[in-house]
């Protein structure tokens, strides 16, 4: 009995013990600090995104959150988790230190993609993403949900002292262009290059633009070398609104002016334009780019390339009346923003794709990876029977050792084995980094570059990559479909103003990991020189590649047609000879495809291959999928180089660099402009046709209803069209109209060889120095032959 009492005690006296513990942490959490519940106390939060909510798909959009902290100081990871590939989902983050009843804004920079409460939300943790706990909001759930617009549409961006500048804008919805206007402004906006990535113009207007700090001058810049549209307006208020942008404007301005007429205006839109007085517009004196509009020696309207983008000048404040309600004002903007390739202003230039299932597959391609051969696998397995079976036999026989089979017969199968496992496994002992680059030349020297990367760790594990300096890296594939993905993040992205890392979490061995970063400038990226002069035979030139890199399979594409240079060094300088053939139609967009055929599973050209298809498949999309690809120069260059740290240590990435570089072909010799037939094809305008296949070899599959074809002519001072021709081949399924621009009317022409001559010329050419027909099918679903446009002129020197 005593035993027994003696030894419940013990155990009495612990059970007491943990009571007495659990009873003060009760205490504590229930009577405790006031502190303690303040910090869990919920934080209130504002969220907006886009441009008025607006963006493009695969176009890198600014999002503006406004955080308070009502309670004590709190610090930690605000983020956005999205959906990413493969299942996972991402998150981007920012670190954020609230102290008590404070407010904050954070920006972050997304990738362009179709948000909605399904697939991201907004989440603050405190400490960190990683290590901490949801902080909840006020307004409980929190999401982006984005408004898509389409590739065609024309998104202009305008900051302006007068709110319905460039409201007009709207009126070229009347002629098939999708046009969408948003406000810009705000102090605490950053300005960064990557956050306008959904505007294709920004125009200034008499705007207070002394807010703007000299580095992000720099950044509207860097846009436009990739691309952008900037327009600087004003009349006498422009001084104040070009100041940051003296650099790259196309004049120097000097005092004011006062016009009595607009002559070109008027003459250009065949609409008459009365003033009614003294017309105010700034003086300046062209020091690059070219006049479309000027009056008595005034210029009113120039235009400069900057990179892939332009920067234009307008003389006058764009809300001054008469001009900003004339009718003909419309037709004049049509020329500015569209120009004479007739394509949206940032539609006609290579931007970062959306869509990069190309890249996507060539990216898991490392060559060291690449399995052995089938036949190699096939010998070593025939070897193992014959060695095993027969010849262990005979070996054993001889020695009189048969009962040794037990183990070796075993100990040999281990063996090959591990001699096929090492076979299979060669190369994959280390991590290996892999880039490939688009890289697209302005031919003043920079270029507009897009790269991603690959990381293959056998490791597997968890892992950091860190880059120097801010970046905008995304996963490489925008998953719209499907919900946000439950448990821990596949990948984590934070981007300070001094590195940007991206974490890896629950990596498999023996597998790969991809990353894209935003579309960069590359100042020193080189150019293509060339000289190519088109006659009736066809094409003749030159081209010297004055890039930094030694290039392979470098040529031109031309409508299609792949005329192929080969290695070039350097400075090296390379005849180029095209002739005029049934190929000059053809309009595919997988170039890769043409020139790198598939090979089978020892296909070592993968790579460029998918590199060249992303590049042309992407400028086949949205409004240019209607247009042809143009004349390009292209070349690949490898190299190796050190673009970010893997836990800490340099660890060096092979490249793969596509250059790509358009042509501008010189139709002129002397004072005579010749086009030969078939070199210019037409883009589709617009499409009411119940079914619309590519276009391609010149022409496109169309079913019920009808298109419009613009053919868009080359654009030069003093150039003056004296016969336009356009053989039309018999197809008497289709109804062919031509528009008539001084009627406003579709005008009939069937089958046959058309000729337009003087007055028939300016009746026809539209605003953009375009020629538009109608095409209509009341049949299933039929080929249409594109016209082969031909054209003559003089130019005044």
């Amino acid at each position: 009995m005593n035993i027994r009492n003696n030894t419940r005690l013990p155990w009495s006296r612990w059970i007491m013990a943990v009571l007495v513990f659990v009873v003060l942490a009760a205490g504590t959490t229930f009577f405790g600090s006031g502190k303690a519940g303040a910090e869990k106390q919920p934080l209130e939060i504002s969220v907006d995104y886009g441009f008025e909510g607006k963006m493009k798909f695969g176009r890198w959009f600014p999002v503006k959150m406004t955080i308070t902290n009502p309670g004590e100081d709190v610090s930690g990871d605000l983020t956005v988790r999205t959906a990413g590939d493969n299942g996972k989902s991402v998150v981007y983050t920012k670190h954020v230190d609230l102290p008590r009843q404070s407010t904050k804004i954070v920006w972050f920079t997304l990738p362009g993609k179709m948000m909605s409460k399904k697939n991201n939300v907004v989440q603050f943790y405190a400490k960190s993403v990683e290590k901490g706990a949801v902080v909840p909001f006020v307004q409980g759930q929190v999401f982006l949900e984005t408004k898509l617009l389409s590739s065609d549409t024309l998104m202009v961006g305008i900051m302006a002292r007068d709110p319905d500048t460039l409201n007009f804008l709207s009126l070229l919805a009347q002629k098939g262009y999708e046009v969408s206007t948003v406000k810009l402004g705000g102090n605490d906006f950053p300005w960064e290059s990557a956050m306008l990535d959904t505007l294709d113009v920004i125009a200034l207007n008499d705007a207070p633009v002394d807010t703007l700090k000299a580095e992000q001058t720099k950044e509207i810049e860097s846009w436009v070398e990739r691309g952008g549209k900037l327009v600087l307006a004003g009349g006498a208020g422009y001084s104040k609104t070009a100041a940051p942008f003296q650099a790259i404007s196309p004049v120097a301005v000097n005092g004011t002016a006062s016009v009595s007429e607009l002559s070109e205006f008027a003459q250009a839109t065949g609409k008459g334009l009365a003033l009614g007085g003294p017309f105010t517009v700034s003086k300046a004196e062209v020091k690059s780019g070219e006049v479309l509009f000027a009056e008595a020696g005034i210029p009113l309207v120039v235009n400069r390339s900057y990179g892939q983008g332009s920067v234009t000048y307008v003389a006058y404040d764009l809300v001054m009346q008469p001009v900003a309600s004339w009718g003909g004002n419309p037709q004049i903007w049509e020329r500015i923003l569209y120009g004479a390739g007739a394509m949206a202003a940032g539609n006609g230039v290579y931007r970062q794709p959306g869509d990069l299932w190309e890249m996507n597959n060539a990216l898991e391609v490392f060559p060291q990876l690449v399995p052995p051969a089938y036949s190699l696998l096939t010998l070593l397995f025939l070897a193992y029977a014959v060695l095993v079976a027969p010849a262990m036999y005979f070996v054993l026989k001889k020695f009189d050792r048969r009962e040794w089979a037990w183990f070796t017969i075993p100990s040999v199968a281990i063996l090959t084995s591990l001699i096929i496992y090492g076979i299979g496994a060669s190369g994959r002992g280390g991590t290996l980094v892999q880039t490939l680059g688009i890289n697209v030349l302005s031919g003043s020297g920079t270029a507009a570059r897009t790269e991603a990367s690959s990381v293959f760790v056998p490791s597997g594990g968890s892992y950091k990559l860190e880059w120097s300096g801010k970046r905008n890296i995304s996963s490489l594939i925008l998953n719209d479909g499907g919900g946000l993905p439950s448990g821990e993040a596949d990948m984590i992205v934070r981007s300070d103003p001094d590195k940007t890392v991206v974490s890896f979490a629950n990596v498999p061995y023996w597998s790969v990991r991809k990353v894209v970063s935003a579309q960069e400038v590359d100042k020193q990226a080189g150019k293509f020189e060339y000289t190519l002069r088109f006659d009736g035979n066809g094409a003749k030139g030159e081209v010297t590649n004055s890039t930094p890199h030694k290039l392979y399979e470098a040529g031109i594409f031309i409508n299609g047609q792949w005329i192929r240079i080969g290695d070039m060094l350097p400075g090296e300088k390379r005849p180029v000879q095209v002739p005029l053939g049934s190929t000059m139609n053809r309009n595919d967009d997988q170039w890769g495809n043409l020139i790198f055929p598939y090979s089978g599973r020892q296909d070592m050209m993968q790579r460029e291959r998918s590199l060249l298809n992303s590049f042309s498949q992407n400028k086949a999309n949205g409004r240019t999928s209607r247009s042809p690809l143009s004349m390009y120069i292209v070349g690949f260059a490898k190299s190796s180089d050190t673009l970010f740290k893997i836990e800490g240590k340099d660890v060096q990435s092979e490249r793969i660099d596509l250059l790509v570089q358009p042509i501008e072909p010189d139709y002129v010799q002397g004072n005579r402009l010749s086009v030969p037939s078939g070199v210019i094809l037409p883009y589709i305008e617009s499409s009411n046709a119940a079914n619309q296949g590519m276009p391609s070899n010149g022409g496109v599959d169309m079913g019920n209803g009808d298109i419009t074809l613009l053919y868009a002519l080359p654009v030069r001072a003093g150039l003056q069209y004296e016969k336009i021709t356009l053989d039309i081949a018999s197809q008497q399924q289709f109804k062919i109209d031509l528009w008539n621009g001084k009627s406003q009317a579709w005008e009939n022409v069937q089958g046959g060889q058309i000729v337009l001559e003087k007055e028939k010329i300016a009746e026809a050419l539209t605003g953009t120095n375009g020629i538009r027909l109608k095409v209509t099918n009341d049949q299933s679903m039929r080929r249409f032959t594109y016209p082969a446009l031909s054209a003559e002129g003089a130019v005044k020197q």
